[in-house]
């Protein structure tokens, strides 16, 4: 079993092959990988650059830099980011990579590996306001799986809204794939009960903020009821904390994506009290930040209907007071 750093997984021909496809990775793309897998399994090595590390300084993104010197590993990923700055494109990569982690696990079952009943398949579950928004990166995945040799062998079942992907164990038992990507909306009861190893939250900043008459889940309670399904995948790492106790690491992964709106809700709280939340890490950035092949001017100049604040909230990914939207 080998688990290559986030880089190669994107870049190489054995797995997502990006570059073979005629993509690349924008310098902001990988920082924000790089940095939130730093440390982590098959990991240890990767390290920010000269260059990376003084592009984050130029861009006043000194927290970002402070948490990659923690030595902390992360589990939770706040992406504050504009419009065409390739939120879903960024996620699905994350998306597969845990995938692959999973496939990779050196006994060859995760249930095994984590100590976790079996029966009850392991999802990657992305999920969003409505079924067809959490579709838009559920598609994203798929089109990279399907490009990917690594996969080739390994996809199970496919329906419309789930695929299926076998472990070693899996392929000498009758089995659809024990590895479930799932897409659903938020509001669906489908979505309750999973075991869940990565969680991706999308839009984010549309989930309501307070409770409406058709039931209709907030943002907070949306958290509160999904973030628990992820608590299964401890491992147990063999150092000892100061105290002599056995460290214990949580593997799986909770990415929240979005634009914002207000300074109130889900997302404003994520990404408000990342400081304090060791084990997060928030980027907000506008379009032009992440995405190099935008240009501030010229996309004031195409969405000159956009009001100021409109505009600051798509594109410049500010978050702006309530009364300003009113």
């Amino acid at each position: 079993m080998y688990i290559p750093n986030i880089i190669e997984f994107c870049e190489s021909k054995k797995y997502l092959n990006l570059p073979g496809q005629g993509i690349e990775l924008f310098p902001m793309q990988k920082i924000i990988l790089k940095t939130f897998y730093r440390g982590q399994p098959g990991n240890e090595k990767l390290e920010l650059d000269e260059k990376e590390l003084k592009h984050l300084y130029k861009l006043s993104l000194y927290n970002a830099v402070e948490k990659y010197h923690s030595g902390n590993l992360f589990r939770e990923l706040v992406l504050v980011l504009g419009r065409r700055a390739g939120k879903d494109f960024v996620s699905s990569l994350i998306a597969l990579y845990e995938v692959m982690r999973l496939l990779e696990i050196p006994t060859g079952s995760p249930f095994k590996y984590y100590k976790i009943a079996e029966g009850n398949p392991i999802f990657i579950l992305t999920v969003a306001t409505s079924s067809d928004q959490a579709k838009i990166l559920f598609t994203e995945i798929k089109e990279k799986m399907t490009s990917s040799e690594y996969f080739v062998d390994k996809v199970g079942h496919m329906e419309a809204d789930k695929i299926h992907l076998l472990t070693p164990e899996d392929k000498q038992t009758i089995s659809d794939g024990s590895i479930v990507i799932m897409t659903s909306s938020v509001n669906s009861k489908e979505i309750l009960g999973k075991r869940i190893f990565t969680l991706l939250l999308n839009e984010v900043s549309s989930y309501k903020t307070v409770e409406t008459l058709n039931g209709a889940m907030t943002g907070d309670k949306v958290y509160a009821v999904l973030c628990p399904s992820t608590a299964d995948f401890v491992r147990v790492t063999g150092e000892k904390d100061v105290n002599g106790n056995p460290v214990r690491i949580t593997d799986s992964k909770i990415i929240s994506i979005s634009s914002p709106r207000s300074e109130e809700g889900m997302l404003f709280k994520l990404w408000n009290e990342t400081a304090i939340t060791p084990n997060r890490l928030s980027f907000k950035l506008p379009t032009w930040g992440v995405n190099p092949l935008q240009d501030e001017k010229k996309l004031r100049d195409e969405f000159k209907f956009m009001s100021h604040n409109e505009f600051d909230m798509e594109f410049g990914a500010n978050f702006v007071k309530e009364e300003k939207l009113s």
